[in-house]
């Protein structure tokens, strides 16, 4: 081999090691990015604090300095979205001594750019306005004697000839809550609201529901913006109060803007 073969050997030889540190480099380098992205995943994902924590305002800071730690606290587990996908709902807790309900909204950046796209807004709404009119609605449980007497006006408009449909429910009833409290908060793309709703029976209800108006077209006789059910009958837990409840309960009442 002459001396010009082993110098173009040589360089294919470098050229190859340096491509090779390259490969491994680059290899490493996307290991590295999606621990990165993961990572970073792990500990943005979650609500705020504020948004799991007990509100407390005056009938919360009451109860507790009544009972203490026998507080009962009553939550359920799941966390839905709306239809639509635009709203989601967590973090809910009731308190049957004071008939109270706490829970959070959640909706994404998007949310604002399809509300203004809706209503034809010029621009969409910044992130820390009041853009949602948000209300709590009771679905009131039917009664027995309620059904039959709609079975029965059923079977008479069946008997005069009007036609009735196979399955007959009773005509729903409801009940409109409005927030007593409202706690703002944002995370990456996310905007919250955890609320405090007041003098909520739940001992006569199927279902509640949140329900979202724009707030500058809000007529609670026309469908909601979205809806998402936030309590139905028959899955409450006891609920244990976190380091942080603690912390808020003893700390007394809150003024929330």
């Amino acid at each position: 081999m002459n001396e010009s073969t082993r110098k173009i050997d040589d360089l294919f030889a470098k050229f190859f090691k340096i491509i090779g540190k390259l490969l491994k480099f680059s290899f490493y380098a996307v290991i590295i990015g999606i621990n990165a992205i993961l990572f970073w995943r792990m500990f943005t994902s979650g609500d705020p604090k504020l948004m799991e924590t007990l509100m407390v305002n005056d009938r919360t800071a009451a109860a507790y300095a009544e009972a203490g730690e026998a507080l009962e606290v009553r939550y359920q587990k799941q966390e839905l979205l709306d239809e639509e996908g635009l709203f989601a709902q967590s973090n809910l807790r009731y308190i049957p001594a004071i008939d109270q309900l706490q829970v959070t909204a959640r909706y994404n950046n998007s949310t604002l750019k399809a509300a203004a796209e809706t209503f034809a807004l010029a621009e969409v709404p910044a992130r820390e306005a009041d853009v949602f009119d948000v209300t709590l609605v009771k679905v009131i449980a039917v009664t027995e004697e309620e059904q039959a007497q709609a079975d029965r006006d059923a079977l008479s408009a069946d008997v005069i000839g009007e036609g009735a449909d196979e399955t007959v429910e009773a005509p729903r009833k409801e009940v409109r809550y409005y927030p007593s409290a409202c706690l703002p908060d944002e995370k990456t793309v996310y905007n919250y609201r955890r609320f405090i709703f007041d003098e909520v029976d739940l001992s006569d209800a199927s279902a509640c529901y949140l329900e979202f108006y724009y707030n500058g077209a809000v007529d609670y006789d026309a469908e909601p913006y979205s809806e998402i059910l936030v309590w139905y009958r028959g899955d409450d837990r006891a609920y244990e109060l976190t380091k942080a409840d603690r912390k808020a309960l003893e700390g007394g009442a809150v003024v929330y803007d």
